[in-house]
């Protein structure tokens, strides 16, 4: 197993038992002035025998005997201070717990008429599209990894009214326990549509700024494309691959930024204009005459997603109420919980 396959293990294995703090201790006293490199270093030892007394510090690296570099015990669990603590030189503080952001995944399914058509699978076994589609997407929704992820399901399109799609068909809940909607509504649709991906974009990303804009949201949100072909003009107008481009370009720059992922069902298909203006680089492929390749591409996707949760974090607003930058220090701590 590579490295980078267990560092990856290892931030999915932690990323729910994250926990941050940070401290705010208001002081009269003035701003001093940079330690000397002398106190620094006696600070810097202080620092090392206390976080090896506490817990609170975790030690970046070790050597072994060999003088090689090896990985460093686990940290332990820094619990975050009572709040309004008062700090021991006399200075008032108070202490906020920091939240991980959750996240919040749309997926637009292309249920155009061409999804319908058959796929050979390795086996010689003749499927449609669609019903590989289907499967797979269900397969994600019941990963044990997609535990807590935020989901909704919106399929395009023969309308061709950004609005109409502002409206998921399968409104944004927390899988495994959605999962079951998800399916309900799977199961119950047929691909009798065309491609309008230009307004189903739109709507998508009117959808979730609605939902940040919402007291309390903060979540960090994506948009799955799944289509089986290119945006095309005769199914609606200004519905070619570069203004859909530019919506996708709109959602990144938007407040808050949405990333866009563009996935094909079939070969031979490239939307990476599209990925890139989304921010997310370049197609992926996702063939459904290949066994698990949707859902494998779902997977990875959501892997690099929830990667750069353990770095986003949501203050409180009474913390904001509080800084004053010329009387305040702020001390921030996070660590794992194994």
């Amino acid at each position: 197993m590579s490295d980078a396959h267990i560092t990856r293990s290892r931030l999915r294995a932690n990323r729910a038992s994250l926990l941050c703090w940070l401290v705010l201790v208001g002081c009269s006293s003035p701003v001093h002035e940079p330690a000397s490199e002398h106190e620094q270093t006696d600070a810097s030892r202080s620092a090392t025998r206390a976080a090896d007394a506490g817990g609170r510090m975790p030690v970046t690296s070790l050597t072994n005997a060999d003088g090689a570099t090896r990985a460093p015990a686990p940290p332990r669990v820094a619990e975050a201070p009572a709040a309004s603590e008062p700090a021991d030189d006399g200075c008032g503080g108070a202490a906020y717990a920091a939240q991980q952001r959750p996240l919040e995944v749309l997926v637009l399914f292309d249920n155009s008429a061409s999804m319908i058509l058959p796929a050979v699978r390795p086996s010689g076994e003749l499927v449609s599209l669609w019903d590989v589609a289907v499967m797979e997407l269900k397969r994600f929704c019941t990963d044990e990894r997609s535990r807590g992820i935020s989901l909704a399901l919106k399929y395009f399109g023969t309308e061709c009214e950004a609005d109409f799609y502002s409206r998921p068909d399968v409104p944004m809940g927390t899988l495994p326990e959605h999962g079951a909607a998800i399916a309900a509504s799977l199961s119950a649709t047929l691909p009798l549509a065309e491609t309008a991906t230009r307004p189903a974009l739109e709507g998508a990303l009117q959808f979730m700024r609605q939902r940040a804009s919402d007291e309390g949201s903060g979540a960090r949100q994506v948009v799955l494309l799944v289509t089986d072909g290119y945006p095309d003009e005769a199914d609606c107008p200004d519905n070619g691959t570069q203004a859909v481009s530019l919506v996708a370009a709109q959602g990144l720059a938007g407040t808050p930024s949405i990333a866009t992922y563009a996935f094909v069902t079939v070969t031979g298909i490239v939307l990476d204009e599209i990925a890139r203006a989304g921010g997310t680089g370049k197609t992926l492929l996702a063939d459904l005459g290949n066994p698990g390749a949707l859902a494998s591409a779902l997977a990875d996707v959501r892997d690099q997603e929830l990667s750069r949760l353990p770095c986003e974090y949501e203050l409180p607003p009474e913390y904001y109420s509080r800084l004053e930058p010329e009387r305040l220090r702020l001390r921030v701590g996070c660590c794992a919980r194994l």
